[in-house]
């Protein structure tokens, strides 16, 4: 299943630039997030997806296709990028290495990644609410209140990939999208121009897209993550006042505007805008990248200030944190690794769940660096008085085991991971046999001791990963099947797992002579412990796409993409 399978490297293709690309993809975010999404052959695309002709947009490498798994209703982005040339190889390469390494609310999922004998598959997460320059279109000019919590979202997504040491270099509005109808939620979307940057080294490549172009990508010479916030001055431009900052009769009319750094800020369109949101705009819009502030700047601008945080009702509740942490880190490394798993699939939590699991990381992530951090969980915890004292040496002792074994820091996948600790009791919850798919790269219905190894990597020890596999393996008989795993995942006898029908095919189970009830105590020594509820809802709903974009208000044309 994983990319360490070296018996099919003559396959595809695999070469120099796609080994070390997952190597350093797992460098940036960890084995198992890595290896348990990377597939080369004879895994193939076809195998757990059915791909569809209607072309749901078209990204800086290529179409991106309607997708969906097979037997569920769920719907997913396929982008699959056809290799030509040495040049083309490492420029794919570079975007899948960056993509798979991304781990944040406001950044586009990346499920999976399939090679094949000409080709790379990219399995995304299925964005159904269109672009924010569709909601441009059809608004035309954002209420301030709307632009600040927009650009809020842009923000999180853009100083989290700069302290990832990435530059994205063609931020615009067709590359922000909303998660669902209806939502206002963005995510930043179209990696195919990004790059890891060296602290001293600066690039030269003049791309991106010309109205949005920062004057020093035009003189091809920048560092770091600039040309992002000079971009990020002109999206929000466009949300306040409606219009383009840089216009001309083409292209190079407009690169002298922008070299110059002159626009107008027509009162009619500008008089009811705040000073801060004004002087937020102008501190962006600056030609010395050196004077223009960071992503770090930006989010600490009064301006942005005014964004309201979530309320306390989008959040988990303190007490549901805490029991979470102490299950999961009560949990063997084999349960771990496979709660480490269910986070990257998207069907294990309802949509509705998902919405509080980021709510709730976005509120811990104080630093917006897409990393928790322990004083920060703490002063959560310690929000209201929501837990007593022993509670609450009980749950950050667990949090301090569980953060010491993320070898990157507490991420949103290890958040999910963490708060799904609980689902592993739920009846008829499918997360678990998405977990045993990805073992079963074969779908054959069983799995091997080699599968699992393979799988996990170095996560979890060979020791223990054989002594979990003789647990498992009821019958003995070298395999362990569906059934037999989700008897030692769930703890309960083989004889009282029932497999029944979910979705349109799935396998899913219940337990023999139960129905739903409710999850066992955390804790008997915990008093306050006890009274916590556990929210256990199973995953459902599909996801729809808004394939259309509406035509753009005349003032703000359609921008035109320049790349060299």
């Amino acid at each position: 299943m994983g990319a360490a399978r070296s018996s099919h490297a003559q396959h595809g293709v695999t070469g120099p630039e796609f080994t070390d690309l997952v190597k350093r993809a797992r460098t940036r975010l960890g084995t198992l997030p890595v290896q348990g999404r990377y597939h080369r052959l004879p895994n193939r695309l076809e195998d757990s997806y059915i791909v569809e002709r209607k072309t749901l947009g078209t990204g800086s490498s290529g179409p991106v296709l309607a997708a969906k798994r097979r037997h569920t209703a769920e719907r997913y982005a396929v982008k699959k990028i056809f290799l030509e040339g040495d040049d083309a190889r490492k420029v794919l390469a570079s975007e899948v290495e960056i993509i798979l390494s991304l781990d944040h609310p406001n950044v586009v999922r990346l499920f999976e990644v399939y090679e094949s004998e000409s080709a790379l598959s990219l399995v995304m997460e299925c964005m159904e609410g269109g672009t924010l320059y569709s909601r441009v279109s059809e608004v035309k000019v954002f209420p301030e209140s709307d632009a600040v919590m927009t650009t809020l979202h842009m923000l999180r997504a853009v100083n989290y990939i700069h302290s990832e040491g990435i530059a994205h270099r063609d931020l615009k509005l067709e590359n922000f999208m909303y998660d669902k109808s209806g939502s206002n939620f963005l995510k930043l979307i179209d990696f195919g121009f990004s790059k890891v940057f060296e602290k001293n080294n600066a690039m030269e490549e003049s791309l991106g897209t010309v109205t949005y172009v920062a004057p020093e990508v035009v003189g091809k010479k920048y560092t770091r993550g600039s040309c992002d916030l000079w971009s990020m001055g002109v999206i929000v431009f466009i949300l306040l006042g409606g219009y383009m900052p840089f216009a001309g009769k083409d292209d190079q009319a407009i690169l002298r505007a922008v070299l110059r750094g002159k626009y107008r800020m027509h009162e009619s369109r500008w008089g009811k805008v705040s000073r801060e949101g004004r002087d937020f705009v102008e501190r962006l819009l600056v030609v010395d990248p050196r004077r223009r502030m960071t992503a770090k700047e930006a989010l600490a601008h009064t301006w942005i200030s005014r964004a309201k945080s979530a309320s306390d009702t989008a959040l988990l509740p303190g007490l549901e944190v805490g029991q979470a942490f102490v299950r999961f880190a009560e949990a063997s490394r084999f349960r771990q690794a496979c709660m480490h798993m269910m986070a990257w699939s998207t069907f294990s939590v309802p949509h509705e769940e998902r919405t509080r699991y980021r709510h709730t990381f976005l509120a811990l992530d104080t630093t917006h660096r897409g990393v928790v951090k322990l004083n920060d969980l703490r002063a959560f915890l310690e929000r209201g008085g929501a837990l007593p004292e022993d509670d609450l040496a009980l749950v950050m002792g667990a949090a301090e085991r569980v953060e010491s074994a993320c070898c990157t820091g507490l991420r949103f996948a290890d958040f999910i991971a963490v708060m799904m600790a609980p689902r592993l009791a739920a009846n008829g919850d499918r997360v678990l046999h998405d977990a045993f798919a990805r073992f079963d790269d074969s779908h054959r219905g069983w799995v091997t001791e080699g599968q699992i190894r393979e799988t996990l990597g170095s996560k979890v020890s060979r020791a223990e990963i054989a002594e979990t596999f003789q647990r498992m393996d009821i019958n003995s008989d070298g395999r362990v099947s569906l059934k037999e795993f989700l008897s030692y995942v769930r703890d309960v006898p083989a004889g009282l797992v029932e497999l029944r029908a979910i979705g349109s095919g799935v396998s899913g189970s219940t337990f023999a002579g139960s129905s739903d009830s409710p999850l066992p105590n955390l804790l008997g020594r915990s008093s306050l412990m006890r009274r916590a509820a556990s929210r256990i809802a199973c995953a459902g709903g599909c996801f729809t796409v808004s394939s259309r974009q509406s035509d753009f208000p005349q003032d703000v044309p359609k921008a035109a993409v320049r790349s060299s």
